[in-house]
């Protein structure tokens, strides 16, 4: 599987003949580092690297203190956003030891900056960290390191203009010969998508395709876009036809099948999301205790009971969420806890989170994490678990003000569209005209980004129906 990962695998002289030169004097950390960012970027384990874990274990054993793979190996933990340096002192000595070796004079400039940036995404100062991956790029645009990272970060920080140009300036430097440079389009093609240019997206997902039809993000980006443009009968067929070639990118995977849920959601067919769930969304959540993995359990079920489904006892079937009530590294993720956790009966749990992220405004680090917190995530959050308790009218006043700002919390559109969803129906559940006529904006703000489908239609209606 992905066995092109570890063919010709540069060693220190073929780092410097990409002119990424490397600090560090083994040539087998060197390219188990290559080895390592091709399978980060494919999604996907190499067997004859034995799979993305035992690189990076072999990366550590093979020179512990390389510089970039340092930053690489931080980056990993600090991307799955599942914990914090003010919680996680294991977490914080890991950062300190990048900063630390950061300040050495035996490595050179780029591999300086990989390490700044990794430490201060870590910390949660997000668009500093941005600066200084493009800082690498406009003098190295073929670091595929900074490449993936930049564009990553984009998505955490909700700033769709980044991760669409942050690519595009970089794409016309690569060499068409260089392994992953197909995946640049996929990367572009969700940029794309994000800032709205579907034809130019898909136009860019396909090509992606046509030279790596494995491509998981590229699948992803046209998936969005088919989201985006209403084609869900498209994309059900596009998803299924391909899943033989997607699946296998396990990282992605998850991801992939709540994007196929959300087309049956979209047609009013409940039964085979439930049947996702349960064979694949949940499971792959539950396996991987990844925090994306378990937000798009959480919204696929959060979705169903919009639509009136009832799921039965699956929100227990979740992973233990009581060891994230205080991370706040993101947003996007405690909105979706808050109300995962109430749903599986923990509303000590639910609350408690609310209340540390109301004292992690008051007091946390004045960074991008609690900047965004403070001006978008808690009041979502409150929101959220006025929802969940029937307290709609508080549901209303604490989303309608922040909705325009949501995508700041991190996510996609397509993502970030159950805050909207769940916002017109408190709307139209408390009964007031005042809050109808709220239902009928945001349905309208709705319309400007996403056709107008089966969910729409259905939410119409009840707006319809409520003012008889």
């Amino acid at each position: 599987m992905a066995a092109w990962c570890a063919d010709n695998l540069r060693d220190l002289a073929g780092w410097e003949a990409s002119n990424l030169s490397l600090s560090c004097s083994s040539n087998e950390a060197a390219r188990l580092l290559d080895g390592s960012i091709r399978q980060i970027v494919s999604w996907r384990d190499c067997d004859l690297l034995d799979g993305i874990s035992k690189t990076f274990e072999r990366l550590k054993e093979a020179e512990p203190d390389a510089a970039l793979a340092s930053a690489l190996l931080l980056n990993m933990e600090a991307f799955g956003t599942g914990t914090s340096v003010e919680i996680n002192p294991e977490f914080r000595k890991l950062v300190e030891r990048n900063e630390a070796l950061a300040r050495s004079p035996s490595i050179n400039a780029r591999e300086r900056l990989h390490l700044m940036a990794a430490s201060l995404w870590a910390r949660g100062y997000l668009p500093e960290a941005q600066d200084t991956w493009e800082e690498i790029l406009a003098e190295y645009p073929n670091d595929l390191i900074a490449v993936k990272f930049a564009h990553d970060s984009y998505f955490f920080s909700g700033n769709a203009q980044g991760k669409r140009d942050s690519v595009a300036r970089v794409l016309p430097h690569w060499r068409k010969d260089e392994p992953c440079r197909s995946y640049l389009h996929g990367m572009l093609a969700f940029g794309l998508e994000e800032c709205g240019q579907y034809e130019e997206a898909e136009r860019n997902a396909l090509v992606a395709l046509s030279l790596r039809r494995e491509d998981c993000w590229a699948t992803h980006a046209r998936a969005h876009v088919m989201e985006m443009q209403g084609r869900s009968s498209e994309s059900r067929e596009f998803l299924e036809g391909t899943v033989q070639d997607w699946e296998p990118g396990w990282m992605l995977a998850c991801h992939n099948h709540w994007h196929n849920a959300l087309n049956y959601i979209e047609e009013g067919q409940y039964e085979v999301p439930l049947q996702l769930f349960d064979n694949e969304i949940g499971r792959r959540a539950r396996r991987s205790e990844g925090c994306l993995d378990i937000v798009d359990a959480a919204s696929i079920l959060w979705r169903l009971e919009l639509e009136g489904v009832d799921v039965g006892k699956r929100w227990s079937d979740l992973p233990d969420l009581s060891r994230h009530i205080h991370d706040h590294f993101l947003s996007f993720n405690d909105a979706h806890y808050v109300f995962a956790l109430q749903r599986a009966g923990k509303d000590k749990d639910a609350h408690e989170l609310v209340r540390s992220l109301q004292g992690f405004v008051r007091s946390g680090p004045s960074n991008n994490s609690r900047r965004v917190a403070e001006e978008v995530g808690q009041s979502l959050c409150e929101g959220m678990l006025a929802y969940c308790e029937g307290d709609y009218a508080k549901a209303v006043s604490c989303i309608m003000p922040v909705r325009a700002g949501i995508h700041r919390i991190a996510g996609s559109h397509a993502q970030n569209d159950v805050f909207t969803q769940t916002l017109v129906h408190a709307c139209l559940k408390t009964g007031e005209t005042e809050h109808k006529e709220f239902a009928r904006t945001v349905l309208l703000e709705r319309a400007q980004k996403k056709a107008h489908t089966g969910i729409a239609e259905r939410l119409a209606k009840k707006l319809a129906e409520s003012q008889l």
